[in-house]
């Protein structure tokens, strides 16, 4: 037996006493530091106890003594304190007893673990990939890690997750090619900020700052475009100018009558600024109880006479109901070639076509004036409708009970006008001056029936002498053209004309006796604008001429019965 549980002293048999010994039982061979185990579930056995520092472990389900070295790892020590020297690297330490607080570890191989200086702010560790790392900032830390050389950083794509902050002015510039913003939804700028193109600062127009300006020294760098390229459709570019009451931007209130919507202002240099405005677009709001969706509007041009710092004023303006009002003091001219000479104060000038669907009201002169080489000046009035009673009209009337309706026509030898003289009655007359009442050529009363009169306050004279040569002609004998001129019968001469008319055929100014008339004025030979015959007679002479063959058919009658008085005389009759 070796290093067995067992009485200490074997007798025969066991007393009580020996049996309930504390010292009745030792382990075979046992010494001082012995320990006893289970060596199986029905026996004990004795572990010799082992050499200074060792340790007890377990190997095979049963106890043994191992050396220091045996120990491979070891489990988390909960508790305690190590008080030993600095573990080294080796054994997982960090071979260093202090370290400074809050720099950044560095290892040295098997040496001790070092710590860097405490980062300052805006400092980076950065390597170079051989040496222990270093701590950088500013332009060096930029130009290491390879975002721009010094204070400009050069960045082959930049994606950011948050806002991009600049402190003070800044630029945004590219070496070469544009600069493409290209946002998945809006490019938004806040209340009270702008955006200028083409300067550095803004420049007040029209007397404002404005929070979009467009400046350039030339056309293309002041001109803004919009173009729509939107393939088989009618769509086009917009522009678009909005007003609300509200004062909150995104929320609506509506406009009231006369409110602004928007202005298109024109500004020039003074030679100070740019300030002066003369010329403005303006629209607003005409409509006295604006409603959704039912707004009616006026578009207002203005224009600044430019002459004693005057304002631009409005010069026409188209209302709501399509009227085209030009105010007091304006002139609407359309191609007028002619406004230099023929201009007046508020009336309408073209040289080109002016269609109008309504009526024209007018306060002063309707002109149709042209330098129609060749050709005509219409003032022209025409139905198109074939209705019964669709009439066409020129209407001439005056409200005033003592005033005449004339419509007057001349060139630049004579003037003349037809119309209702008031102070004949209201007869329709024609003169040959511009006013009625004077030297009228023809009156018609408005009598029922109607009563046409002749001017005879000059009458021509008889006809009973008459130069061959000019037709003139007097009562008596006279010279003319160093002749004496002859009786003539007017009755014979006008007989060789009416025998001629009566034979059906179209007078051609030829015939002796039509001739023979014209010379004396009773008929005028002329040419219409084909070159055919054209022979008028003279009312008031063919009256004059018929009352000197009645009188000169008296006085032969009268001769003839003085003659047969005086031969039945003779006879005793």
């Amino acid at each position: 037996m070796a290093n067995e549980l067992k009485h200490s002293s074997v007798g025969t048999e066991l007393t009580q006493a020996e049996w309930e010994a504390v010292d009745g039982h030792v382990v075979n061979s046992q010494a001082v530091g012995d320990l006893i185990y289970a060596e199986t579930t029905s026996s004990l056995q004795r572990l010799a106890i082992g050499s200074a520092n060792d340790v007890l472990r377990v190997t095979g389900g049963k106890p043994d003594w191992q050396a220091t070295s045996f120990i491979t790892s070891l489990g988390t020590i909960a508790t305690g304190v190590w008080q030993g020297t600095d573990v080294g690297v080796a054994y997982g330490g960090t071979g260093a007893s202090t370290l400074t607080d809050g720099g950044v570890l560095l290892g040295s191989g098997t040496a001790a673990i070092t710590a860097m200086a405490v980062l300052t702010d805006g400092q980076m560790i950065v390597g170079d990939g051989t040496g222990d790392p270093v701590a950088e900032s500013g332009a060096t830390l930029r130009t290491s890690i390879g975002v721009g050389t010094g204070d400009s950083p050069s960045f082959t794509a930049l994606t950011l997750d948050g806002d991009l902050g600049f402190t003070g002015p800044q630029a945004i510039t590219t070496s070469s090619g544009a600069l493409t913003v290209t946002p998945t939804t809006d490019t938004l700028f806040a209340n009270g900020t702008g955006v200028v193109i083409g300067h550095t600062a803004q420049v007040a127009v029209a007397g404002t700052l404005a929070e979009l300006e467009l400046l350039g020294t030339g056309e293309p760098d002041t001109m803004l475009s919009m173009a729509a390229f939107p393939g088989a459709s009618a769509a086009a570019p917009i522009l678009a100018l909005g007003k609300s009451r509200s004062s909150s931007v995104g929320s609506f209130t509506v406009v009231a009558d006369n409110d602004g919507l928007g202005d298109i202002l024109f500004a020039a240099d003074d030679g100070s600024d740019l300030t002066t405005t003369p010329v403005a677009i303006h629209a607003e709001v005409d409509d006295a109880a604006p409603a959704n969706n039912d707004i009616g509007g006026a578009l207002v041009f203005k224009t600044a006479p430019g002459t004693s710092a005057t304002a631009a004023t409005e010069r026409l303006r188209i209302a709501a109901d399509g009227t085209v009002v030009v105010p007091s003091g304006s002139t609407l001219s359309v191609d007028d070639t002619t406004n230099a000479t023929s201009g007046t104060t508020g009336s309408i000038h073209t040289d080109g076509g002016l269609g109008i669907a309504g009526d024209i009201w007018c306060e002063g002169t309707v002109r149709a004036r042209k330098a129609a080489s060749g050709g005509n000046t219409i003032v022209q009035s025409h139905n198109e409708s074939s209705d019964a009673n669709s009439h066409a009209m020129v209407s001439a009337s005056a409200t005033s009970t003592s005033g005449d309706a004339i419509m007057a026509w001349g060139n630049a030898a004579t003037d003349w006008a037809a119309g209702n003289d008031n102070s004949n009655s209201d007869a329709w007359v024609i003169g040959p001056s511009g006013a009625l009442g004077g030297n009228d050529a023809l009156r018609i009363t408005a009598a029922t029936p109607p009563v046409t009169s002749y001017n005879t306050t000059h009458p021509t004279g008889t006809f009973d002498y008459v130069c061959d040569v000019c037709g003139k002609h007097r009562a008596e004998t006279f010279t003319c053209h160093d002749q004496v001129a002859q009786w003539h019968d007017d009755v014979l001469a006008l007989m060789a004309v009416a025998e001629d008319a009566g034979k059906g055929n179209r007078l051609t100014g030829l015939e002796p006796g039509v001739k023979h008339l014209a010379k004396l004025g009773v008929l005028d030979i002329s040419t219409n604008n084909d070159g055919s015959p054209w022979i008028g007679m003279n009312a008031v002479s063919a009256q004059w001429y018929a009352y000197s063959g009645i009188v000169q058919t008296r006085r032969l009658i009268d001769a003839q019965y003085a003659e047969i008085d005086k031969r039945l005389k003779l006879a005793g009759v």
